[in-house]
Order: C-alpha cells, then sequence, then structure tokens
C-alpha cells in the first residue's frame, strides 16, 4: 500500500516538473514576442499557455524572433 502511494507521488512529481518545463518554454515564447513589441493578443497568448508539446513550443520559440506578427508564429497550428 506504501509502495502505491509512494509510485502516485512520483508520477505527480514528474507531471509537475513536465507542466513546470512547458510553461517556462511557453513564457519564453511570450518573452520574445513582447521584447521585440509584438503585443501577441488574448486568443495568441491562450494558444500558447494552452500547448502541451514541448516540440512545438520549441518551434514557437525559434520562429519567435523574427516573425514578422505574433499571429504569424501559431498560424500553422491553427490550421491543423
Amino acid at each position: 500500500r506504501e509502495e502505491g502511494r509512494e509510485e502516485g507521488r512520483e508520477e505527480g512529481r514528474e507531471e509537475g516538473r513536465e507542466q513546470g518545463a512547458l510553461d517556462a518554454m511557453a513564457n519564453a515564447v511570450l518573452a520574445v514576442l513582447e521584447a521585440r513589441k509584438l503585443s501577441p493578443s488574448e486568443d495568441v497568448r491562450r494558444t500558447i499557455g494552452e500547448c502541451k508539446n514541448a516540440r512545438t513550443l520549441d518551434r514557437w520559440l525559434r520562429k519567435a524572433v523574427t516573425a514578422k506578427t505574433a499571429e504569424e508564429i501559431v498560424q500553422q497550428r491553427r490550421k491543423r
């Protein structure tokens, strides 16, 4: 029984670490956009903040460096 509880706690910690990493990546994307004065709309902020895919967030972070608009970085995701 105790072993099951410890296993559950470890799974919870792992999920927390993963969520923390995703949140940090989303915040980095938004920080780059804001630093470049590309004010993201609430819709773009929500799309970035709700993303649960590290690869997508990494791609958006790289695009945020050169994008002409904040909307541009999430357009492909919305077309799918």
